[in-house]
Formats: structure tokens, C-alpha cells, sequence
């Protein structure tokens, strides 16, 4: 695991030094992900890079497509516990999260259910710590 991040590091900073720059100093060919209003805690790729989890100190956990730029799903942690550990299936089909005691396992692409803002993706809870 280590050494797949450290490849994925430098491939980072080699792309990142050989790629024209916009005004704000940002490759071109990167996107600039932004939705968090605290620090970026996490985050979790799916196999092929086209998935992006990230979990962050504002009790939120965003899944964002790489591709289009944007938040495809956004989870608010219930009011007593905070986000934990997040990881992505490798297919980006599924999102595990801790939450206090559990882990949550949502399944992306699935049908939010609920009304109106406080619709919520289905998940299977895990008890047990």
C-alpha cells in the first residue's frame, strides 16, 4: 500500500511539474475538487482513478467523479458521531465509512430514499466495536 502511494505521488509531481499551469497554479490538465468548508481528513480512489472519496473535518464525506470535476454524492454524519476511516470498492461501486461504532457501507449509484433535502443513499450498518 505504501509504495503504490509513493508511485502515485511521484507520478503527481512529475505530471504536475511537466504540465502548463492555470493562473492559480494548477496543471491544466488536473481539476481542482472543492466543497469541504473544514480540512481534508482522507480519501480513497477506486482502482481505475475514476472515483474519488474524501472525508473531512466539516462532518461531511464527498464521492466526486475525476473525470467531470464534481461531487456525485455528498454524506452529513449523524449529529452524535463523526466520520471515520473511509475506503472504495475498487469498482467505485461501494463506500465503506466507520461512523462512532459501525461502518456504514453505501452502495453508490443506488436510489436515494426519503423526502426532499434529507434524502439519504441506502447503506448496510455493521455493529459490533
Amino acid at each position: 500500500m505504501r509504495s503504490a502511494l509513493t508511485i502515485a505521488l511521484a507520478v503527481t509531481l512529475i505530471l504536475c511539474s511537466s504540465a502548463p499551469a492555470d493562473a492559480g497554479g494548477i496543471p491544466r490538465r488536473f481539476k481542482k475538487l472543492t466543497g469541504h468548508n473544514n480540512f481534508i481528513t482522507q480519501l480513497a480512489l477506486d482502482a481505475k482513478g475514476n472515483t474519488l472519496a474524501s472525508v473531512a473535518q466539516d462532518a461531511t464525506v464527498r464521492v466526486w467523479s475525476v473525470k467531470r470535476g464534481k461531487t456525485l454524492v455528498k454524506l452529513t454524519a449523524p449529529d452524535t458521531d463523526d466520520f471515520g476511516v473511509i475506503a472504495l470498492s475498487p469498482d467505485g461501486g461501494k463506500l465503506a465509512v466507520s461512523v462512532g461504532g459501525a461502518i456504514r457501507v453505501y452502495t453508490l449509484g443506488g436510489k436515494k430514499k426519503g423526502k426532499g433535502k434529507n434524502k439519504e443513499l441506502p447503506f448496510m450498518a455493521l455493529k459490533g466495536h
